[in-house]
Formats: C-alpha cells, structure tokens, sequence
C-alpha cells in the first residue's frame, strides 16, 4: 500500500522458496520454476514474462546445478521469461565479494548491483565481470511487516533487482512481442555510464550502467524499424520521437525509418505539428508550391498559421527542398517563441565553422547551441563544427526535437 511499481500496474505473483526456518535451496527454486512452466504452459499464466530472485549463494557447488540452470533457460527459451537476480551484497564486514554468486552470474541471468541515490555504486554491493546492469539499492523507502502502515528503509541488492524487474515488465508490457534477447538488449544498449571515482568499477565490472527504464523503451521502439542498426547513435531519439508520434516510418510497407535520409521542408512541418499541432486544422496555406490534396497539407498549413515556418517567401513554402541545420534552429526557435537575442554565445563561439551561418540565422543558432539542441558536427578529432548549411536527416531531426522536449522548450 502507498507504494507505485516500476512497471505501474504490472501483477505480482509470489512463489515461495523458502521454508519455515526461512532455509532455501535450489532444490526448491527448481521446484518454482517447474511450477511456472507447468502455468504458462496450460495458458494460466500468458502474461508472465519477469522471474525476480533476491537470492543467491556463493557456494561452489551450485555452479554445478545443471537442473536449475536449465530451468532458467527453458524459461528464456521456450516461455519468454528472462530471470533477474541480485547481485550479492558483499561480506559481513560490509566489503564487496568478487567472486561468483549464483543463480546471478549465470548467463542466462540478468546480474543486478546497487547503486546509491546520487547513482555511484554502493560501497558493499559485490562486481564481477558477470555483473549486467546497476540500479538504486540504498536505503530505499518501502512497507516492512508488523502493521498496515509500517514504512521503512533498507538496503541491498535484493531492492535493486525488483527496479530492474519492474523496467523488463514495462518493456513486455509496451511490446508483447518482444523477445527476452531484445529486451535485455535494449536495457543494457540503453544504460547511462556510471561515474564515481571513490568505487570506480569500470575496469572490474559487468554492468553497463545504470537502469534507464525510458531510454530500453526508446530503443526497443527503434529497433522496430527495418533500417535501423542496433548501435546507431540515434536510436534514443528516433525511439522517442517515434513513441511520441513526431515521426513514423515511411508508409511504403518497408517497416523502414529512412534513417539517413534527409529531411524535406514539409516533413519538417509535419513533425512539428504532430507533437504541437493537438489536430488542429488551419487556413491553407498562401504559398502556391504547397498542394491541398497532398498528405503535408494540413502540418504545413499549421506551420505557416503559427509562424513555425514562414517559407522562402509569400509564395514560395520550399516543398520538396531539403532542411538545413541553420533552418532547423529558426523553425524551432519560431516554434517555441523563444527570445533568442538573450541567448549566451559562449558555446556557439566554441563550435568551428561558425563564420558560414547565415545572418538571418545566426541569433537562432546562437539559441539552439547554448540551448543544447543543436551541438555541433563531431569532426573526429576532440573538436565540433556548426555546419550550418549541412542537410539534416530524419535521425537527426528526431534528435533535435527531443533535445528541445527535454530541455523543456517544446
């Protein structure tokens, strides 16, 4: 009671493992297992995706339990159910252990270890190269036993796997058909770098950072485009503008995003009126190049009405015509009404090649740059160009606007 799942309404099923000395055994851990391959395959429980255990032992011999480690897999393999563990917790002198805890560091596991509020790792909590993925596990608020209305806090790895549950069970919810490969997949290509210089674990640890249950989202969703490398840098951000509804795939049938294809004027307008626009309709436009009868009609009506977008001229919109970076900057900057003569220049001074924009742009840029929406062209050695003129991609401008989402301005 009182408490909100990472997975909002996702089901609980309790299975019990232990027994009344509160003594457990991989005995009885296989028996659970069996017990859910038994429900899932007599169609009790469809919905079942996520194993949780807050358990573990480091005892030799449970490396050897060919049994249990084929249960887990059976479960991953045959019902779509990935097993998460914690991590281990360290020694009772409260230092971190290295060596193997099962069932975690199994393969077929997901290996969870702590993290504190401010996202370093837990002084106690233990790493190894089995280690997959880190998530809040100090002093985590939750009901303890003894009354209705008991709160209190604790500690440990057995906290930090439930999150990293919670964030699978959101994932198989968002995509039924997503496979456990895919979803573990997303959670670890999503995962924020963990910094901390006092237990620094980089070198000696598995993990692929901390938990960001938005960002395994976005990347699944992305994923779901024919043309999309698993390990592009845009995968975040097309995810979430794909999510979002600013941008789809192309409705030839091909499933595909046009990844590095650029992107038009009037694809432009579209994107910016499916997240501003609410479906609204508006005039027709007065530029005589925009077509009433085409699909760009009612997104660059919208634009032109709000002065998202002013065209090249009273009766030129520019349909068909290619984005330039520095045209992106005004539109979002005529889109958000932003004040952009108050912006800081220092970062944009910082970019080369900042010479090239073009007058009428460069307040706007200015804007975007030290708003972090446009951060330059990475030149591959330490340093960033403008590039103002640059042609922008449908990946890029899916960027774009979710930078300008999250900073607040769209």
């Amino acid at each position: 009671r009182g408490i909100a799942g990472a997975s909002f309404n996702g089901q609980v099923l309790p299975v019990r493992v232990f027994n009344n000395e509160g003594q457990s055994s991989t005995k009885f851990i296989y028996q659970a297992f069996m017990h859910l391959m038994r429900e899932k395959a007599s169609g009790r429980l469809t919905d079942l995706r996520v194993v949780n255990l807050s358990l573990g032992t480091y005892k030799a011999e449970a490396v050897a339990d060919g049994i249990l480690r084929g249960c887990i897999a059976l479960m991953r393999d045959d019902f779509g159910v990935v097993t998460i563990c914690a991590g281990g917790n360290g020694d009772k002198a409260g230092r971190p252990r290295t060596d193997p805890l099962y069932p975690a560091d199994w393969p077929e596991c997901v290996a969870v270890t702590a993290l504190t509020a401010d996202g370093a790792n837990a002084s106690w909590s233990d790493y190894n190269l089995y280690k997959d993925i880190s998530a809040p596990g100090v002093s985590m608020l939750t009901t303890r036993p003894g009354s209705s209305n008991a709160y209190g806090t604790m500690s440990g790895t057995s906290f930090s796997a439930p999150l990293v549950s919670g964030a699978f069970m959101l994932l198989f919810t968002a995509f039924p058909e997503a496979s456990v490969g895919d979803a573990r997949d997303a959670v670890y290509a999503s995962a924020t770098p963990i910094s901390d210089s006092v237990n620094d674990r980089s070198e000696t640890s598995g993990s692929h950072g901390a938990l960001n249950a938005k960002g395994a989202l976005c990347y699944l969703k992305a994923w779901r485009f024919t043309d999309m490398p698993r390990n592009h840098w845009s995968c975040e951000s097309v995810g979430y503008a794909a999510l979002k509804g600013i941008v789809n795939g192309y409705a030839d049938g091909s499933g595909a995003f046009g990844v590095e294809a650029t992107v038009t004027r009037e694809q432009a307008a579209c994107m910016l009126y499916n997240y501003l626009g609410d479906n609204a309709s508006a005039p027709a436009a007065p530029q005589g190049d925009v077509d009433q009868g085409q699909w760009y009609a009612g997104g660059v009506n919208w634009a032109v009405a709000t002065g998202a977008m002013n065209g090249y001229s009273a009766s030129d919109f520019g349909v068909g015509h290619r984005l330039t970076r520095e045209q992106a900057a005004c539109i979002l900057a005529n889109a958000s009404h932003a004040d952009v003569d108050v912006a800081d220049p220092t970062k944009f001074n910082g970019l080369k090649g900042t010479a090239q924009a073009s007058d009428w742009a460069r307040a706007a840029l200015i804007w975007a740059v030290d708003e972090g929406i446009l951060n330059g062209v990475d030149n591959g050695d330490g340093t960033r160009s403008l590039a103002p003129g640059q042609y922008v991609t449908r990946s890029q401008m899916a960027a774009l606007m979710t930078n300008a989402i999250e900073a607040g301005i769209l």
